[in-house]
């Protein structure tokens, strides 16, 4: 043993010798020089449990006199997280565009319509980067690799023809593809024929998580220091049986916001949660601060459906015209996000004729629109949501719906007088829907032009429900919307004036209000309803020449159950436009009028069937100018 010990000691004091002769040792020193075989070092990195083992590379180093081997440090965890194929970076005007197109739902030869509204839209974006929010591919008879790639081909062809760089996240649909026996078209199989794009940057991901298709992709600055990131996760498709039993039990979930019948959405895991916590860290400590974000998955948060109901106080946009489909078990992700304070909006697909975004609790929960023609996509609706990042100022950047067929450019002349006298109109030119944004018993909402019913018998919109239901508040409203001809500027306009007829059919509204509609970035009417208490009105019955003024109920709305009762009335109404709020927010003369609103609420049974008739809508300065 002593003779062991005798020969360790040596050895260890040869070691000694041989590194203060400048020997290989764990670390060296460069000292400035200009002999051209001066060493070459570097620092060998040290790993621990919280940083993954550095991938160690050999660099070859070339010399007048010799050659050198020298290790070196190449890649982190951090760096295996962010590297992809290529380096996004803000353009030369300081901004970067996101174009978000959901639910394109692909199928074997019939891409050519959903192509060509993809290409009219990215013309007029002109994205630097595309982000297909799941249900990209949902022919379930497409048999096999090749039938997949021909079908999503026929829309990233153009992207990769044209140098857009795009991602994608997978949706509910995208795993029901079937394949041939020898060719699953699993999600992971997808991915790999998706990665064989040149300018698709997205990631299967950690193989470890739950789903595929969990990354993030860095966005930087002239300056190479990162900006913003764009984060993609997998948000599943439908509650496997044993998370039903675990969550739920033999019932259903209870969450209000869906009505899909027995269809139980998945959602985003809590490992999923845990890896963007631990990336949102390390890109903070990385960067010096918080790296703002935006996160882009398929199935609707909850919170989106909780935002949407308290709406009134918060900035807000868009429609909502059906139900939020939203994951039936909420797992924390949105609070996760809350709590760190980097990610400042989601964007969802799934619901495809909700394109509403609220800013709740400092985060903007988006959907998108979508661009193809399946049965339900309402035409009026359909376009794609762009976010617009700035270099100077990322966390605040500005989000918009793209809509195919509506006017895009804010216009420069100021609207007068008439607007609508609907002579020229047709029932196909109205948008129908309810207060609370659902479609039940949509087809008992009625919005045609009657000859002979307006003002001077001229044509008049027609609107009534059909049918009388048991429940009278929230199943005998109706909304019903139509755009002008042309948008203009709000201008000196202080009065939205319409002329209504209730005489001819004994009617009184239990409640009811007109509005405006803005510039095509939003479908969400300015009205007094969203005002509130104190909103004027003024009336003055055909064949009369005086105004009288007349008080709305606490609710901005008028008609018998605000005490403010209309019956028989026909005439003209006058509304001050200062009282029509969106929200919190209010028109200005800068405003862009793109259309009008008019929402009802029937009173009693006896107004099933029996229209209210309106004409005649105009913008005026003066209401008393109107004859």
């Amino acid at each position: 043993m002593k003779k062991l010990l005798s020969v360790c000691l040596l050895l260890v004091a040869l070691a000694l010798v041989f590194a203060s002769c400048g020997g290989g040792g764990a670390k060296t020193t460069t000292k400035a020089s200009t002999d051209s075989t001066a060493p070459t070092t570097t620092a060998a990195t040290e790993t621990t449990a919280a940083t993954t083992t550095a991938v160690i590379t050999t660099a070859v180093i070339t010399t007048a006199a010799t050659t050198t081997e020298t290790p070196v440090v190449t890649t982190s965890e951090l760096d295996e997280i962010l590297a992809n194929k290529t380096k996004l970076s803000f353009g030369d005007d300081g901004e970067f565009r996101v174009l978000c197109l959901a639910d394109l739902h692909l199928a074997r030869r019939q891409t050519e319509g959903v192509l060509a509204n993809v290409k009219k839209i990215v013309e007029r974006e002109k994205p630097d980067l595309i982000i297909l929010l799941g249900d990209v591919v949902t022919d379930a008879n497409i048999l096999n690799f090749t039938e997949f790639k021909t079908t999503l081909g026929g829309v990233v062809d153009y992207f990769e023809e044209n140098n857009i760089y795009w991602m994608h996240v997978f949706g509910n649909h995208d795993s029901e593809l079937r394949g041939s026996p020898k060719e699953r078209l699993t999600l992971e199989e997808q991915q790999k024929i998706y990665e064989s794009y040149p300018h698709c940057l997205s990631k299967e991901g950690d193989k470890a998580l739950t789903g595929v298709g969990n990354y993030v992709i860095p966005l930087y600055g002239k300056d190479d220091e990162l900006k913003f990131a764009i984060w993609g996760v997998d948000s599943g498709n439908y509650l496997t049986n044993d998370e039903k039993t675990a969550l739920f039990g033999d019932s259903k979930s209870s969450y209000s916001g869906i009505n899909q019948g027995n269809v139980q959405y998945s959602f985003v895991h809590y490992d999923q949660i845990e890896w963007y916590l631990k990336v949102s860290r390390m890109l903070e400590k990385e960067n010096g601060g918080l790296v703002p974000g935006l996160m882009a998955m398929h199935i609707p948060l909850q919170e989106t459906y909780t935002a949407w109901e308290n709406r009134s106080k918060l900035e807000w946009t868009g429609q909502k015209n059906e139900y939020v489909s939203a994951g039936c078990h909420n797992a924390g992700f949105y609070e996760a996000m809350r709590y760190r304070g980097d990610i400042k909006a989601c964007v969802f697909g799934h619901d495809h004729i909700n394109d509403y975004m609220v800013n709740y609790g400092g985060i903007k929960l988006c959907f998108s629109s979508n661009l193809s023609k399946l049965t339900y996509h309402q035409e009026d609706m359909m376009g794609a949501r762009v976010f617009v990042i700035k270099e100077s100022d990322p966390v605040n950047f500005e989000t918009y719906i793209s809509y195919l067929n509506k006017q895009t450019e804010k216009p420069t002349e100021a609207l007068s007088g008439m607007l609508t006298d609907f002579e020229s109109m047709k029932k196909d030119d109205f948008v129908l829907g309810h207060l609370d944004g659902s479609l039940k018993n949509i087809e008992t909402v009625s919005a045609t032009v009657a000859t002979g019913k307006g003002v001077n018998g001229s044509s008049a919109l027609a609107a009534c429900r059909t049918q009388w239901y048991e429940n009278p508040v929230q199943d005998n409203n109706m909304e019903v919307k139509w755009h002008l001809p042309k948008a203009g500027l709000l201008g000196n306009n202080k009065y939205l004036v319409v002329w209504m007829d209730l005489d001819t059919n004994n009617l009184d509204f239990r409640k009811a209000c007109f509005g405006l509609l803005t510039d095509g970035k939003t479908e969400s009417p300015f009205r007094a309803d969203d005002k509130g208490e104190g909103c004027k009105f003024f009336y003055k019955a055909d064949g009369s020449d005086t105004w009288v003024e007349k008080t709305m109920g606490a609710d901005g709305c008028f008609g018998a159950g605000d005490n403010c009762s209309v019956a028989g009335y026909k005439g003209y109404f006058a509304f001050p436009i200062d009282d029509m709020y969106c929200g919190t927010t209010k028109l200005n003369a800068n405003s862009a009028i793109s259309g009008i609103y008019f929402y009802m609420s029937a009173l009693s049974s006896d107004m099933a069937n029996k229209p209210v008739y309106v004409d005649n809508i105009q913008l005026v300065a003066d209401y008393k100018t109107v004859k």
